[in-house]
C-alpha cells in the first residue's frame, strides 16, 4: 500500500491553529517590515534635508545635486546609520518571505489531500 493515501496525508497536515499562527506571523512581519521602511524613509528626508541646507556638505558653495545625494547620503546615511537599517529590513523581509512561503506550503498540503481523497472516493465508486 501506498503512502500517499489520503488518510496518511491527513496525518501530516497542519491543523488550523498552525495555520491561523503563521498568518498571524506573516501580519507581525508585514507590520515590523512597513514600520522599518517608514523609519528608513524618515531618516533619508532628513539625510537630504541636512546635505541640502548645510554647507559643511556644499560643493563649490553650493548644494550637492539631487542624484549625487540621492546615490550616495540617501543609500548610507551621513555616518553610515543607514546601512544597518536597511540589513535590518532585509532581514524582516526574508523572514516574511519565508512565513508566506510557509503557509503556501501548507495551503498546497491541504489541496493535494483535497484531491487525493476525491481521487479514492471516484475509485472505490
Amino acid at each position: 500500500m501506498s503512502d500517499w493515501t489520503s488518510a496518511n496525508i491527513l496525518k501530516k497536515l497542519p491543523d488550523f491553529d498552525d495555520m491561523m499562527k503563521v498568518s498571524g506571523e506573516i501580519g507581525d512581519l508585514l507590520l515590523e517590515k512597513l514600520k522599518s521602511e517608514t523609519e528608513i524613509k524618515s531618516k533619508e528626508a532628513e539625510t537630504i534635508l541636512k546635505v541640502m541646507t548645510d554647507e559643511k556638505y556644499f560643493v563649490g558653495g553650493k548644494p550637492p545635486s539631487m542624484s549625487f545625494a540621492d546615490s550616495t547620503y540617501k543609500v548610507t546615511g551621513l555616518e553610515g546609520e543607514l546601512v544597518p537599517m536597511r540589513e535590518s529590513l532585509a532581514e524582516i523581509t526574508a523572514n516574511l518571505e519565508k512565513k508566506k512561503i510557509q503557509y503556501d506550503v501548507y495551503k498546497n498540503m491541504l489541496d493535494m489531500w483535497r484531491t487525493l481523497a476525491a481521487n479514492e472516493r471516484y475509485q472505490s465508486v
